[in-house]
């Protein structure tokens, strides 16, 4: 239960609010690698204001007979997702972005990936 008050001295709550989560079990597996993330975009690549530009990631799942089920992004504004597809019968993914930056957006931007494999094992790119 989660409850907010006045002040530190009050004991009477102004509103209270049940907490519920879900767990999630899965079985243990015996694949022992996470998936892995690389990208078409070299180290401080520079992109130009008001140009679309186009770049992917590759995921390699970690183990054959997985699947990727989820790639989660944080992005700078203005990137999109344009496409994410299975390579084939290969264990591999490519998700293709694709982002046309403001002049608000001058300088370093960061970008953030997350992809999970349906053993729930996770890589941060």
């Amino acid at each position: 239960m989660v409850e907010d008050f006045d002040n530190s001295t009050s004991d009477t709550a102004l509103s209270r609010v049940p907490i519920q989560f879900l767990i999630y079990i899965v079985n243990q597996t015996n694949c022992t690698s996470k998936p892995t993330i690389s990208s078409t975009l070299p180290a401080c690549s520079p992109i130009e204001v008001g140009i679309a530009f186009n770049f992917s990631l590759t995921i390699f799942q970690g183990c054959p007979g997985t699947t990727i089920t989820d790639v989660f992004t944080m992005p700078p504004q203005n990137v999109y997702k344009v496409n994410f597809t299975q390579n084939g019968t290969d264990d591999v993914w490519i998700l293709a972005e694709t982002w046309t930056p403001t002049s608000l957006q001058l300088g370093s931007q960061v970008y953030c990936a997350v992809a999970t494999d349906r053993y729930s094992d996770q890589y941060i790119f």
